[in-house]
């Protein structure tokens, strides 16, 4: 059974300078401080937990930036999922690197916790050494329109910019640039089993469509396509062929171009399944929208 997890990324730049937290919290400690930051202690708990509480009524998502992340990454038995390490908030668990991501988490609540769960490290441990810096920043819905969706309309509202639609996991601002599946470390690192995450672009009223490059894509295995893994581009289709295709499956869209013209909000949707044959899940591209 898939467990599903939405993604928009709204493609380009993530306008990082409004999110700077201006002062940091400790594990264990709460705020409600409209942006902060966390980072690791000298010696980090085994069980870190930071609360969140609302700077406002208006509050209805908060937004994650790690600046660094490094925690174990996830292992791989029946299924790959984060055993040793993991960053935990809104029901999702992020492990492995995450330096550059970004995430959206709806916020309607009294609190929210932020927990970063790690295993001992003992003398001559495997493990990576554990660092994390994200920023955090609570963003404001007008009044009524909470996480439903957000309209231009309300372009005078200050975080009107960074808020995401509804359901988004992340949300990028710029016309182009590169997307990156989590714990994608370089191109060593994989997806976690049972997850599906919807990645889509905010479009202006001149875009057209987004062309996709494939740097480094790898989802499932080559040599059988199950239906498990795969990005689903709607109304794509592979440049220079005749061919409509709006499934991405192993490496095909390795060192290939992929044009959609879909009409609303322009969306990926990466689906990864129970990971039976153990290949690696992840992707790297590069995108542009015309």
């Amino acid at each position: 059974m898939l467990r599903i997890v939405v993604v928009l990324l709204c493609i380009g730049s993530a306008v990082r300078g409004g999110i700077l937290g201006s002062s940091s919290i400790k594990c264990g400690a709460s705020t409600s401080s409209k942006s902060f930051s966390l980072v690791n202690p000298s010696n980090p708990p085994n069980n870190c937990v930071y609360t969140v509480k609302p700077s406002s009524s208006k509050v209805c998502q908060i937004r994650l930036d790690f600046d660094e992340m490094t925690l174990a990454p996830p292992r791989s038995f029946n299924f790959t999922q984060c055993v040793d390490d993991y960053l935990e908030v809104g029901g999702y668990r992020f492990c492995g690197r995450e330096s550059g991501q970004h995430i959206y988490i709806p916020f309607t609540g009294k609190s929210l916790p932020i927990r970063i769960v790690s295993t001992y490290r003992s003398l001559g441990s495997q493990l990576p050494w554990l660092s994390w810096r994200i920023q955090v920043r609570q963003l404001e819905c007008p009044k009524g329109l909470l996480t439903k969706g957000v309209s231009e309309n309300y372009a005078s509202i200050s975080d009107n910019e960074l808020l995401a639609p509804s359901g988004c996991l992340q949300y990028f601002l710029g016309t182009f640039g590169r997307i990156q599946s989590f714990n994608f470390d370089q191109g060593r690192g994989t997806l976690n089993d049972n997850l599906t995450y919807a990645v889509c672009i905010r479009r202006t009223s001149e875009t057209q469509g987004v062309r996709l490059f494939g740097e480094n894509v790898q989802l499932g295995c080559d040599r059988v396509f199950r239906g498990d893994d795969f990005l689903l581009v709607p109304f794509g289709g592979f440049e220079g062929t005749f061919a409509n295709s709006s499934m991405v499956w192993g490496s095909s869209l390795q060192n290939k171009s992929h044009v959609s013209k879909i009409p609303g909000p322009i969306s990926l949707v990466a689906v990864i399944g129970n990971n039976r044959d153990r290949c690696f899940n992840r992707f790297s591209v590069r995108y542009e929208l015309f």
